[in-house]
């Protein structure tokens, strides 16, 4: 990712994106309707005063939700790879690596002195080691969330995530933060309260640091006139999160980067 600025050095504690996978739920409501039956209301006990029946009336949507606007990005995951020589195959042996939690078949498809970090770390076996290490479990989420977010041509090879790849304009990297999903709400208070937008793949600038165990942030949508909210941390990803860039040799695919920052 291109922007003006860019320090070259890793930042410690970068907020690895959670979430590349969700769902979205939708209600039944249930109508029972039907003719009336003589010969069942006859035989039918008589209900008392004190059993009769409560009628939960129809809720109408609500207004809240119906004018709180949707702002729209245009960073909704895309796949520019798959028509790639040989890609294909690769994508699917990384992806089976990944999900299968599989060290030895991640590091084989990586390259010999693959970079890992903005310090010096790098190489199969230092990747073998963090994956095996404590904090393993962690870049197998990071992992996880990046292959779910689309792939990009650039260089003559590949970036993973697509959105990595692209023009964040004007906007601060370090505090720059993507909706992740097509309908993230945006909203007054921390925990709640009023609907003040719906997000879908904006960008969201984060003022400030974020306090460890915190689960709602207040952001400004980047845009203009763009509104400030509360939305929930785990709906965000820090644009300079985890990536792979991959490149084709004379052995095949190899990732030559997995890091976060810049």
């Amino acid at each position: 990712m291109r922007w003006a600025g860019a320090g070259g050095l890793l930042v410690a504690g970068i907020t690895v994106g959670a979430v590349v996978t969700w769902a979205w739920q939708g209600g039944v409501n249930r109508w029972l309707t039907g003719g009336h039956d003589p010969a069942s209301a006859a035989s039918a006990p008589a209900v008392p005063p004190s059993a009769t029946p409560t009628v939960t009336p129809t809720v109408a949507p609500s207004a809240a939700v119906e004018a709180a606007p949707l702002i729209a990005g245009r960073y909704a995951p895309r796949d520019e790879c798959g028509v790639l020589p040989g890609f294909a195959a690769f994508r699917a042996r990384l992806g089976d690596a990944v999900r299968g939690r599989d060290v030895a078949a991640l590091t084989a498809l990586a390259d010999a002195n693959v970079m890992l970090d903005y310090g010096g770390g790098a190489g199969r076996r230092e990747l073998s080691a963090r994956l095996r290490s404590a904090d393993g479990a962690d870049l197998w989420k990071a992992l996880d969330a990046a292959l779910a977010l689309g792939c990009a041509q650039q260089d003559g090879g590949a970036t993973i995530p697509w959105f990595f790849a692209q023009d964040i304009g004007e906007a601060e990297p370090y505090s720059t933060m993507l909706a992740v999903g097509p309908d993230v709400p945006l909203y007054d208070h921390a925990g709640g309260g009023r609907l003040v937008a719906r997000l879908s793949w904006a960008l969201v600038e984060v003022p400030g640091s974020i306090d460890e165990g915190v689960k709602d942030v207040r952001v400004k949508v980047i845009s203009p006139a763009g509104p400030s909210g509360f939305a929930a941390l785990s709906r965000l990803r820090s644009v300079v999160d985890y990536r792979l860039t991959v490149h084709r040799g004379a052995g095949g695919w190899r990732i030559d980067t997995f890091v976060a920052g810049d």
